[in-house]
C-alpha cells in the first residue's frame, strides 16, 4: 500500500458498513463494459481512489484538495453517471429484487408503498428504482435514487448509513436513514419505517 494513505476504519466497521448498503440496495453489476462507460466521465486516476474512499481509506493532508476535487466533479457529474447507473443494475427497476438476495424486499416494499401513497395502479411503470452502491455516487453519500418518470422525471436520493453522525451531519443524499427494523422479527414495526421514508419520497416529488 502507497505510504500516501492509510487506514482510519476498523476492518469489521467498513465489512458492516459495506455488507449493510449491500443488503438494504444490492449492488451494480460492475461489468467492463460499465467500466468503460464510466472512464468516459471519470478517468483512472478518479476511479482509484474512489475505490479508496470505499475501502475507507483516509488521505493525508497534502492528498485532499485532490480527493475534494474528485468529488466536486463526481457531484457535478452525477446525472450523467446516473444515466449509466441505470443500465447496469441487479434487477428490474420496477420489480428490483436481486435473484442473488431475494429475501431482501426492502426497495420492492418501498415502491410498493410509493405507489399506493401516489394512487397509481401497481401495474404503472412510472416509478422506478435503482442501486447505486460500489459506484462512484455512493461515495457522495448516494446509495440509491427513485425516479417518478412524468411530465419532468422527478430523482430522490437514498443512503443507509450505519454512522449515526452522518444522519445529522453530513447527509448529501436527499434521505439518510440508519438500520430497519428485521422483517422478520417485527413485521409491522419493519412496514411503518418503509412507509415513513415512502412518505418523505412523496412528499419531496409533489413540494
Amino acid at each position: 500500500m502507497s505510504k500516501e494513505f492509510r487506514h482510519f476504519i476498523p476492518e469489521s466497521a467498513r465489512y458492516r458498513g459495506r455488507e449493510f448498503e449491500y443488503d438494504v440496495f444490492s449492488e451494480v453489476k460492475a461489468t467492463p463494459e460499465y467500466e468503460e462507460a464510466i472512464l468516459k466521465i471519470l478517468n483512472k486516476r478518479d476511479l482509484e481512489v474512489v475505490k479508496r474512499i470505499r475501502e475507507g481509506i483516509e488521505f493525508t493532508k497534502e492528498l485532499r484538495p485532490i480527493v475534494n476535487e474528485i468529488l466536486r466533479k463526481i457531484e457535478k457529474e452525477k446525472e450523467k453517471i446516473m444515466d449509466i447507473v441505470k443500465n447496469y443494475q441487479p434487477f428490474d427497476p420496477t420489480n428490483p429484487i436481486d435473484p442473488r438476495k431475494p429475501t431482501q424486499t426492502f426497495l420492492k416494499d418501498l415502491r410498493l408503498s410509493i405507489i399506493e401513497k401516489l394512487e397509481l395502479d401497481l401495474e404503472e411503470k412510472k416509478v422506478k428504482v435503482y442501486t447505486s452502491v460500489n459506484t462512484p455516487l455512493d461515495v457522495i453519500g448516494i446509495d440509491s435514487f427513485i425516479v417518478l418518470e412524468d411530465d419532468r422525471p422527478r430523482v430522490v436520493t437514498l443512503d443507509a448509513t450505519l454512522r449515526r453522525e452522518k444522519l445529522e451531519k453530513l447527509q448529501k443524499a436527499d434521505i439518510v436513514f440508519s438500520e430497519l427494523p428485521d422483517p422478520e422479527i417485527n413485521e409491522e414495526e419493519y412496514l411503518q419505517e418503509v412507509d415513513k421514508i415512502a412518505d418523505r419520497i412523496v412528499r419531496m416529488w409533489k413540494s
